[in-house]
Parts: structure tokens; C-alpha cells; sequence
């Protein structure tokens, strides 16, 4: 009966949901049957689109690479669904696109020992309640079974400001140093094959900087990975 008063909304468009088929098609509780219908046709982008802007990549001591399950466009579905997942209070939304990012990207089930979300400052944790990537971490193990690292382990040590606006330069040092590992971070990951999560990559500092640390406890490799990227070029 309550559905009634409260039928489900589009995060897009704000037209009405259609989830009779919620069981099956989770999204449908997201989605309107139009968005639903064009979301299901989106590619993933090519690799040549996923090339590092960032020159942090160049401070790696690995070949890493890049993978995405979406392109991310200025005021698309895509962005809808990430403001809603991110800033809306909706983690179940985050963990039903994490099974989806997982079925888009290709076999990587035993490629990987362990799923790497990019951490939050502990101010940002506590006034969201959750972070984000990990939401996306626990949909793609669910499909894939491969284990969620501890957030303990690889840590945000710096408060970085939203990067937004910024220019290349301007992204690279603000996710300078921002990360740190654990003590217990070297028995957790050495030799391991890790896949770093974000939620978005602009530039891929934040995700280089990440590895940049994650490297400092010597796995045997690491690859990153993004829900969504953006494939224009950023100055």
C-alpha cells in the first residue's frame, strides 16, 4: 500500500519506476524503463580512451592496467546514478552497479587476489556513513568472489578538497601523499594481485596515487580500475 503514496522515481529523469521486475533487473528501482533501456546499451570505453593523463603513473614501479565499465558524460545517466550512489544516501545503488561494472569489464575472476576500494579521510567516512568504491567493491566480489581488502590497510592520511574545477597539475598535488599503509599492510598484500577501485577517473592521479603507496608493500601486481571514466582530455 505504500508504494502507492510513494512510487519509485527515476534518479535521471524523474519519471516513474517500473519495478515489477526489481527481483530480477535491480536497477529497475533506479531506473525508469526508458534510462533502463539505455543504460543496458552502453559500451564500455575502448582502451585507447583509458590512456593516464596523469603523469603520477610515471612514479610507478608497475605496468598497471586500466579498466572501466562506463564513460562518463556531463549530465548522463551515468552521473545521475553516481551523484545518487555518492551523495544521495543510496550504498544498495553502489553495490547493484558494482555487480553490473563487474559483468562489463570481461573475465577477471582469478586474476585477482584482492578488490582495493580507494579509501576515504575518515571526516568524509563519517559524514557520508559509507565510502563509495567499497560499495562498488562488495557488488563486483559478490559476482566475482574475489575477497574486499580491509580498509585498514591502505588508508586516506590527508583530507583532500573536492577536485572538481582543478586543473592536471592542480589534481596531482592534491592527491600527493594523501594515502598510507597500515603496518600490517605488507603481510596483507605481498605478492598478492590487486585491483584498485574508484568510483570515477578524471585524470587517474587519485588512482595512481593510490598505487603509489599500495606498491610500498610489494604485491605482485597492481591494476586499477573505475566504475566510470572520463575520456575527454582535461588540462
Amino acid at each position: 500500500m505504500l508504494r502507492l503514496f510513494l512510487p519509485q522515481i527515476c534518479v535521471h529523469c524523474g519519471a516513474h519506476c517500473d519495478d515489477s521486475d526489481a527481483q530480477q533487473i535491480p536497477l529497475a528501482k533506479y531506473l525508469c524503463p526508458i534510462c533502463l533501456r539505455q543504460f543496458s546499451l552502453f559500451q564500455a570505453p575502448q582502451q585507447d580512451d583509458l590512456i593516464p593523463k596523469s603523469s603520477l603513473f610515471g612514479e610507478l614501479p608497475y605496468e598497471v592496467s586500466i579498466h572501466s565499465s562506463f564513460a562518463f558524460q556531463s549530465g548522463g545517466i551515468i552521473q545521475s546514478l553516481i551523484h545518487h550512489f555518492k551523495y544521495a544516501e543510496m550504498p544498495r545503488l553502489a553495490g547493484i552497479l558494482g555487480s553490473e561494472c563487474a559483468q562489463r569489464i570481461g573475465p577477471i575472476r582469478g586474476q585477482y587476489d584482492l578488490l582495493v576500494p580507494v579509501p576515504l579521510h575518515r571526516t568524509r567516512y563519517s559524514e557520508r556513513g559509507y565510502n563509495q568504491s567499497e560499495m562498488l567493491a562488495r557488488g563486483i566480489a559478490a559476482r566475482t568472489s574475489i575477497p574486499v581488502a580491509k580498509k585498514k590497510h591502505l588508508r586516506r592520511i590527508r583530507q583532500t578538497p573536492s577536485q572538481t574545477g582543478m586543473t592536471l597539475g592542480e589534481r596531482e598535488e592534491n592527491v600527493r601523499g594523501a594515502f598510507g599503509l597500515s603496518p600490517s599492510a605488507v603481510e596483507v598484500f605481498q605478492g598478492k594481485r590487486v585491483l584498485i577501485l574508484d568510483d570515477v577517473m578524471t585524470t587517474g592521479a587519485t588512482l595512481a596515487s593510490a598505487a603509489i603507496t599500495l606498491a610500498g608493500a610489494k604485491p605482485k601486481k597492481i591494476d586499477l580500475l573505475a566504475f566510470a571514466a572520463v575520456t575527454e582530455t582535461i588540462s
